[in-house]
Parts: structure tokens; C-alpha cells; sequence
């Protein structure tokens, strides 16, 4: 953005509007320059832009930042990009960061994987076969060096077929050009322009001729039929690239007819937001998977005949937040990330093995629930995905006014267990029959939801439970602060009981809940208001110890969550009589 020459090219008037696109890629000083000397000349700025989109290469967010705190800004509300309905509505939950969206692309034919070659392969492939077609297409990918490399193979595969030839003339990134040549313009540079077509940055333009000088005669790709125009053999040589294969920060802003992504796990939710949103008609995903693990798990409500590894790739990156953010906000964010659960849980365990200690990793229920079920019923549980989940259930409800050992065979003995989800079934009926209180809700683990740690030495003891008290109590400021600004993914929980009682204990479940979303760091984007938004944010999905554990850590949230919203539901319920209140409750 070369706000400061332009202005002193064209001076400003006032009562003029200058309207700044794509400003979530303006850097935050070159778009202060423009903003002051706008409001110097009596002009009006205008930034228009998608703050889910890529930011800026240089120190930006001031974009992001506006849109976040300006109390009303302007939005559309219509998707006109897209020929099919479902796109529209996909791309939207896509930039959300909602993972239950690619069950759809899915469903679509949109998704491929296999290992980094094969994925180029098959993008390189689907791409020529659209250009064969007459179907304008683009290939998309993460650096540079692979762009480079599909651009030069595209060429050479044109050339052999003779829709590209003669003088050559060579561009920044050691690629060339001739006479047939798709390329893109990636610098503004408005006076080369004829008419409507001006060049600017990420136009896409074809080659009429290459001339001995080095300059290029092209014509806009996307009105063939107007004026060519020249482009001078300096501008070529530092800011023209092959248009076949593109940057996804160089694909924001472009439209085709279909577009080829390769994905892999360096994008974020941003990027691969772009990625899958510059086509009207089919956006594919060629998924990256290096390392495939065939045994991985369901990713939950993203059922799909792909493998699954294509899917876990592709819901980790919708997890990954890459928004650009100034440098107040950044600051501001380094001050909150050292008070989330996260980092105290980090330091908790830190502490606990650094000092010799452990995890209390309590195995009595992982013995002694084999001697009070049937054998039968015990391999069904057992064999059950969750199952790690449901023994530490068991272990934080036992004990106090509840003993499991008697209760257990008692809630099996009601009814055979769901052949298709066991432990979700014996969870429930364990969590009906074990109403949380004060003193019960949580048992003795932190936040209700992470398991205590133990050291040797005394000062290492205190700073546990130093750290034990702050986990307690940042969960309850992020519910706190949930509720209080009314954030989507609360409803999930339902609405607050008035009974203290009741109350009490809904806050232990609903804490229980926050606590893992900040522990996980979950995001609801900006479309948190999803109908299919999951509170609990992307399933796990991988081999790995550290995801397992995570796991873990869901389905007891899970749990805890379908608890709140059991209580909020009884609540309101007029014919539900609520036990007495306690002498003492939390309050919010």
C-alpha cells in the first residue's frame, strides 16, 4: 500500500471518499498515513475488508481491532460469491472455525488426501484436467517454493502442447513468460492501466506477446476482448509470477471457476478459509497427510468415507487462530495467556515433576470395577473408546454421600447398557443418580475437571496449591464473563437456575465446562453463534498420548456440560420441587 505517493500524486480534496479493499492486508502504518492525511484534507476513509481473512505481511490488526470494537459496523449478510446454495452457507460456518462444516465438503466430493507428492500430483492433475475444459482454474498452496514449482510444471506441460511459445522473458522468482502465459501482477501501479483495467495487485492478466526488452503486452484475464496494455520490463522482472498456481495470501481477492488447494498443517484457520472460498463453482481440499494413521478415531460428529487423517488435519487447522492483532491487543493477550488454565496447568505440572512428584493417576476404579460388574459387561465398557473418561468419572464421584461400589451394579442392574455407547450410557445414569453439591461437585479434582498432581517437598505442595487456586478461579471468571457478555456458546448450558441449590450446582458443572475451553483454548470465531458451534470445539483426533488425555478431558466436559444442561432444564421445569438451599453458595 503506497498510501504517502499516491496522496501526494493525487492530492486529496475534502469531501472525497477513499475506500481501502481488502484493508484486513493493510499494515497498520501505511493505513494510519492515509487515515491522517484524509482527515487533514476534510476526505473520509472508508475500509472494507473480511477480518477472517489473511492480515497483513507487515505489523497490522488495526482493521481487526475496529471491527471488534466498533459498536455496530456495517456487514453483509448475503453470499453472493458461490453458484451452489451449500457453499455459501459452508464457507460461512468454514470461517467460523466450526469443524461440523466438513462433513459437507465431504458429502461434496471436496476433499482428498494422501502423502505431500501425491497430493501435489492429484492437485496438478484435477487442475490440468479443468484447464482442458476450458474451465478457469487456479492451484493454491502454502509457500512459495511448491508454487514456483507447479507454475514451472504448468508451463512446461502448456508448451509441449503449444498454447504457449516464443521469446521468453524472465520473471522475480526465476520462472518466465511468453506469448500465451497466465500471469499476475503483484504490485499497484494504477498509470500502466487502460480504461477499467488498471494493474494492481493479484490482477491476473495474459500474455499477447514478450518482447526483446524484457516488457510484456498482456491483456486483463478477465476481459480478453479489451485494449492490451505494456508492461515495462522493471515491473516484470520484480513483480509479475505465473498466474497457474498462487500463494494463498495471493489467492485472497482472486475469483474462478475452480480452485485446487493444497492443505497441510501450516495453515490456519484464515488461510484455509481463503483457500476454500475463491471458486464459484468446486473448492477442493488436498489434504496433506505424511504420516497416516488408519487406527485414528471418529471425529465425532464429522462422520465421512475419507480418512479420517484428511478430516483431523483439516479440524486442527480450524482450531489454529491466525488473526492479526496490534500491538496493544498483543500485549494484552501475553498478560491474559499468563493467567489461562492453560499456562497454570502447564506450571502445575511443571512443578509436580520437577519435584519428584506425579499425577495422583488413582487406579482403584480401573481394579475395582472388573470385581463388581459382570466380566461381560465389564469387556463392553471396557472396549469402549471412553472408557479412560468413565473411570475418572467414577473416581471423582465416589466417596462423601455417594458410595459407587453399591451404586454401580445397582444402575446396571436396571436395564442392559446401550450396545453402541456403553460408557455414555452407564456416564448418564451415574451422573442422575450423583447430584453435584458444594461438596461433592467436584470431587478432589481441579476445576472439576483436572486430576491433582502431589510433590515432596513443602514449598513445592504450596505452589500447587497456589496454582490449584488460580485454575479455580480463573475457570470461574471465564464462565463469569461468559455469561455476563452473554458469549454463544453458553446456551449450551442452559439458563441459570434461581435455586440456590440447584444453582450451586449447575455453576459446578458449567466451571467444569469453561475451564477445558480455556484450557484447549477454544474459539467460537466470528460466527460463534453456529447452530452446529460445539462448545467443546474440534474433537481430538490422533494417536498421540498428550491428545488421548485430552480426550479424556473432553468427554468429562461433555459430561458435565449435558449436566448443567440437565439441571437448567429441571429448573425449569414447575413441577420439579428444589432440595433446601445451602448455608453457603458460589456466587458469580
Amino acid at each position: 500500500m503506497a498510501g504517502g505517493a499516491a496522496a501526494r500524486r493525487r492530492p486529496l480534496r475534502a469531501g472525497q471518499l477513499v475506500i481501502v479493499d481488502e484493508a484486513s492486508m493493510a499494515a497498520t502504518l501505511p493505513l494510519a498515513e492515509i487515515v491522517s492525511r484524509a482527515s487533514a484534507a476534510g476526505a473520509r476513509v472508508l475500509l472494507v475488508g473480511d477480518p477472517d481473512q489473511l492480515g497483513a505481511v507487515q505489523a497490522g490488526g488495526a482493521f481487526g481491532k475496529l471491527t471488534r470494537h466498533h459498536p455496530d459496523p456495517a456487514t453483509l449478510t448475503t453470499v453472493h460469491r458461490f453458484a451452489d446454495e451449500w457453499q455459501a452457507q459452508a464457507s460461512l460456518l468454514l470461517r467460523a472455525g466450526d469443524a461440523s462444516v466438513l462433513r459437507a465438503y465431504d458429502e461434496h466430493d471436496c476433499v482428498t488426501s494422501g502423502e505431500r507428492e501425491e497430493v501435489i500430483e492429484a492437485a496438478y492433475r484435477a487442475w490440468r484436467a479443468d484447464v482442458d475444459a476450458g474451465v478457469d482454474s487456479i492451484m493454491i498452496a502454502a509457500d512459495n517454493h511448491t508454487v514456483a514449482e507447479l507454475n514451472e510444471r504448468a508451463r512446461t506441460d502448456l508448451k509441449a502442447d503449444g498454447k504457449v511459445g516464443g521469446r521468453e522473458v524472465a520473471l522475480h522468482d526465476k520462472t518466465h513468460a511468453s506469448a500465451g502465459d497466465r500471469i499476475v501482477t503483484r504490485r499497484n501501479a494504477h498509470h500502466l492501466g487502460v480504461g477499467d483495467h488498471k494493474v494492481h495487485n493479484g490482477a491476473a492478466w495474459d500474455v499477447v506477446a514478450a518482447r526483446a526488452d524484457g516488457s510484456l503486452l498482456v491483456t486483463p484475464a478477465a476481459d480478453p476482448t479489451a485494449a492490451a496494455i505494456s508492461l515495462p520490463a522493471a515491473y516484470v522482472a520484480a513483480d509479475v509470477e505465473l498466474a497457474y498456481a498462487t500463494t494463498v495470501h495471493r489467492s485472497q481477492g482472486r475469483t474462478v471457476d475452480r480452485a485446487h488447494a493444497i492443505v497441510d498443517s501450516t495453515l490456519t484457520r484464515q488461510g484455509l478459509y481463503v483457500a476454500m472460498s475463491r471458486a464459484r463453482g468446486a473448492n477442493i481440499a488436498h489434504v496433506v497427510v505424511d504420516d497416516p494413521q488408519p487406527d485414528t478415531a471418529d471425529i465425532g460428529d464429522v462422520g465421512s468415507s475419507t480418512p479420517t487423517d484428511a478430516l483431523a488435519v483439516m479440524a486442527e487447522i480450524l482450531r489454529r487462530d491466525g488473526a492479526d492483532r496490534t500491538a496493544r491487543e498483543s500485549a494484552a493477550d501475553a498478560n491474559e495467556r499468563a493467567n489461562t488454565v492453560r499456562q497454570l496447568a502447564n506450571e502445575y505440572d511443571t512443578i509436580t515433576s520437577g519435584d519428584g512428584g506425579h499425577v495422583r493417576e488413582d487406579r482403584r476404579w480401573d481394579q475395582r470395577l472388573p470385581r463388581l460388574i459382570p466380566q461381560e459387561q465389564h469387556e463392553q465398557l471396557r472396549k469402549d473408546p471412553h472408557y479412560e473418561a468413565l473411570l475418572e468419572l467414577m473416581q471423582a464421584r465416589d466417596g462423601g454421600q455417594f458410595n459407587l461400589r453399591d451404586l454401580v451394579p445397582a444402575l446396571l442392574a436396571q436395564a442392559p447398557l446401550d450396545p453402541d455407547r456403553p460408557v455414555q450410557d452407564l456416564a448418564d445414569r451415574i451422573i442422575q443418580n450423583t447430584p453435584m453439591s458444594e461438596e461433592t461437585g467436584g470431587g478432589t479434582y481441579i476445576a472439576g475437571l483436572i486430576q491433582p498432581g502431589w510433590a515432596r517437598t513443602p514449598d513445592a505442595q504450596r505452589a500447587l496449591r497456589e496454582r490449584a487456586d488460580r485454575i479455580n478461579a480463573r475457570a470461574a471468571h471465564v464462565l463469569a464473563t461468559a455469561l455476563r457478555e452473554r458469549q454463544p456458546w453458553t446456551r449450551a448450558l442452559g439458563v441459570p437456575p434461581t435455586d440456590p441449590r440447584r444453582r450451586a450446582a449447575w455453576l459446578q458443572a458449567a466451571t467444569a465446562v469453561a475451564a477445558y475451553r480455556d484450557l484447549y483454548a477454544v474459539t467460537d470465531g466470528t460466527h460463534g453463534d453456529s447452530p452446529h458451534m460445539d462448545p467443546l470445539g474440534v474433537r481430538p483426533i490422533s494417536g498421540e498420548q498428550e491428545t488421548k488425555f485430552q480426550a479424556t478431558r473432553r468427554q468429562i466436559a461433555a459430561w458435565r456440560l449435558a449436566e448443567a444442561r440437565r439441571i437448567a432444564d429441571e429448573a425449569a421445569r414447575p413441577d420439579t420441587d428444589p432440595a433446601p438451599a445451602p448455608d453457603q453458595r458460589p456466587e458469580m
